[in-house]
């Protein structure tokens, strides 16, 4: 590189504020090239530079870093000092490979199914419980990066297209009824899948991880509805407290005819095989104990206390919001227990299913 162009380099970078530890790097990755061709690199062309890049990786093994560093100053030479900007723009930027750290896991999560609405409808979901990091495999802990997982409308699109390949896969084992295997009305199912809105909700907790599990606790104790919210059970009809989401969550009574509060209630028994609640990574039934002590051990946090803190029926006030063992006529008097009935062993019925 000529003096005169060294020199316009550097005023250049310095009209601009650049800092002298960076001007120093360019003006060494703009030599660098000149000394490459053995010419000044005002008269080299794309093709050229795109050759030197291929160099620098595949010869002289530099890092993604280094060689857009060098990107960044045969840019900022052919646009800023020699006002080539179509050449400029040809200079391809290289894409530095993401390395992520090795974890024990890649899901420390874990999953609450919940399938009814207050008026108990069938309202399928999965709440879903991250770490805010993960044990390393040199059990260190990685923590996440400071803001949120990741764009919700993107992982609702994810989510959507996961949906969409097992019920391909569904499909092509012969798992869907007939209707649905032909063309057409799979074409029109694809459609109406594809126009729905697929909500994903994820938000950092604000009150922190206790008033969650607080929350998700309640669904995990019990199937669709506690008893607190039976008003009255009478000779037809059940009669329960509901809040209407339509109207600003306002608390109103619902009457349903027995039959259809049964109905209802059965929708939410789950089948045989399926589990409320599973857990992957650190809690996950495999390695809880030894990982969990690892985690413990990585973050500086105390072990727990093995001695029970809290009564079973502390638990059940605190999960049910209410007291358990209060009169339910006067709302004062406490139920007392005076003696225990033992369980009487039944007969075991042998059930089958119609012919």
């Amino acid at each position: 590189m000529t003096t005169k162009l060294r020199r316009e380099m550097d005023n250049a970078m310095v009209l601009r504020g650049f800092a002298p530890r960076t001007r120093e790097a360019y003006l060494a990755c703009v030599t660098a090239l000149a000394r490459h061709y053995g010419r000044s690199p005002d008269g080299l062309d794309s093709a050229q530079i795109q050759s030197y890049l291929l160099h620098l990786i595949a010869e002289k093994k530099f890092a993604y870093a280094s060689v857009n560093q060098a990107v960044c100053s045969f840019r900022f030479l052919f646009d800023a000092v020699l006002g080539h900007k179509t050449l400029a723009l040809e200079i391809p930027m290289a894409k530095i490979p993401k390395r992520l750290p090795q974890i024990l896991s890649r899901e420390e999560v874990s999953l609450v199914l919940h399938t009814w609405k207050q008026d108990l409808g069938r309202h399928v979901h999965v709440h879903a419980l991250m770490a805010g990091g993960a044990l390393g495999m040199d059990s260190q802990w990685v923590a996440a990066k400071r803001g949120f997982l990741f764009p919700v409308k993107a992982l609702s699109k994810v989510f959507r297209g996961k949906f969409v390949i097992a019920l391909r896969a569904a499909r092509q084992e012969g798992k869907l009824n007939e209707a649905q295997l032909a063309e057409r009305p799979w074409r029109d199912l694809l459609a109406r899948v594809h126009k729905h809105d697929w909500v994903v909700y994820a938000k950092e907790p604000l009150s922190g991880p206790t008033q969650v599990l607080d929350y998700l606790g309640r669904y995990t104790h019990r199937v669709a509805i506690s008893n607190e919210r039976i008003i009255n059970i009478g000779a037809d009809t059940v009669s329960v407290r509901v809040r209407d989401s339509a109207h600003g969550n306002r608390r109103r009574t619902l009457s349903v005819p027995a039959q259809t509060f049964i109905e209802r209630f059965l929708l939410h028994v789950l089948p045989k095989g399926f589990k409320r609640i599973r857990h992957y990574g650190l809690i996950g039934p495999a390695h809880k104990a030894a990982r969990l002590a690892a985690a413990r051990a990585a973050l500086d946090a105390p072990a727990p206390d093995p001695v029970v803190v809290e009564s079973v029926e502390a638990f059940m006030r605190r999960i049910d919001q209410h007291q358990r063992m209060c009169c339910p006529h006067c709302g004062k008097g406490q139920f007392v227990t005076t003696a225990t009935i033992s369980a009487v062993p039944l007969p075991l019925l042998h059930l089958r299913g119609p012919p």
